[in-house]
């Protein structure tokens, strides 16, 4: 089974090593494609719809964003994490 395990943080603390946990459980042997954000895609979207009304090839992050999405098509299951502060995940 093929995972994609996304991060909100790059901090490797307990919410990291439950979603890791998980997806080792689940892909057996198959490889667990990992994204940490920001690390991996330090930008937030700027709005100018580009990748909606024409292609996705022109975001202005498209060459940051490719891989994750890529994974995240070929996966069979999507695992996000965030950190909980206070209760509630962190804002951007």
């Amino acid at each position: 089974m093929k995972i994609a395990l996304i991060h909100g943080q790059n901090h490797k603390g307990s919410t990291y090593h439950m979603g890791r946990l998980l997806a080792e459980r689940l892909a057996k042997e198959d490889p667990i494609r990992e994204f940490f954000l920001p690390r991996d895609l330090p930008h937030f979207c700027c709005g100018c719809a580009q990748c909606i009304l024409k292609s996705e090839t022109l975001c202005p992050h498209a060459n940051e964003l490719a891989p994750i999405t890529k994974a995240m098509d070929e996966a069979d299951v999507l695992i996000f994490t965030t950190p909980s502060m206070f209760t509630t995940p962190p804002a951007p």
